[in-house]
């Protein structure tokens, strides 16, 4: 759904798949056996169709669980995915906040020994020297995300608000949501030039 598999690799493992006549229903099926792969547009048509079949929640859910699995490679995406997460936060996940604008928002106010703040305009070098500075609770946080998401302490149900922001139950526990406020001092805090939030704290 994310653009992963070629168009002909997923019509030929719908055609080769014969669980998914017992797991949808003759009619979603139908739907899916007969979906012309090759129209102009079908990438499109065929996420709306699969996000019909999934529901919006599960596919947002993939999405998240998604990022959170390439975050976790460490290569040399990982400052953009990391952004990422900063504008799921103001897209209204708000459960991110603590990951999104410890880690995310840092990718855009980086230390002076970087050639610039801004992660996307670093060469290879410092990009490699910017991962590996990134330190090990990097994982430990993915990993309360990713838990959280297990628990359906965070449930996902891919609808908006009125002001078009995502919208999710909160099942955390007092403790979880409190610790949200709580920011992390990771790699990016620099004494002579602090991050521009810390004068507001």
């Amino acid at each position: 759904m994310n653009g992963e598999i070629p168009l002909d690799d997923f019509e030929q493992w719908v055609y080769n798949n014969k669980e998914l006549e017992e797991l949808l229903s003759p009619d979603q099926y139908f739907n899916l056996i007969s979906f012309s792969y090759s129209k102009a547009g079908a990438r499109h048509e065929l996420i709306n169709l699969l996000t019909s079949l999934a529901g919006m929640g599960r596919y947002e859910t993939y999405k998240l669980r998604k990022l959170i699995a390439m975050a976790m490679l460490r290569d040399q995406n990982l400052p953009k995915y990391l952004t990422q997460f900063y504008d799921l936060y103001c897209d209204g996940y708000y459960f991110l906040r603590r990951f999104g604008l410890g880690f995310g928002l840092s990718m855009f106010s980086l230390p002076a020994d970087y050639i610039s703040e801004n992660w996307n305009e670093l060469d290879v070098k410092q990009t490699h020297k910017l991962i590996d500075s990134i330190t090990p609770e990097l994982e430990q946080e993915l990993r309360r995300i990713l838990n959280w998401l297990d628990n359906d302490e965070i449930v996902l149900t891919g609808e908006k608000d009125e002001l078009d922001r995502y919208d999710y139950i909160d099942n955390r526990s007092a403790v979880d949501r409190k610790n949200d406020d709580i920011f992390p001092l990771f790699f990016y805090i620099n004494t002579s030039k602090p991050p521009w939030w810390q004068f507001w704290r």
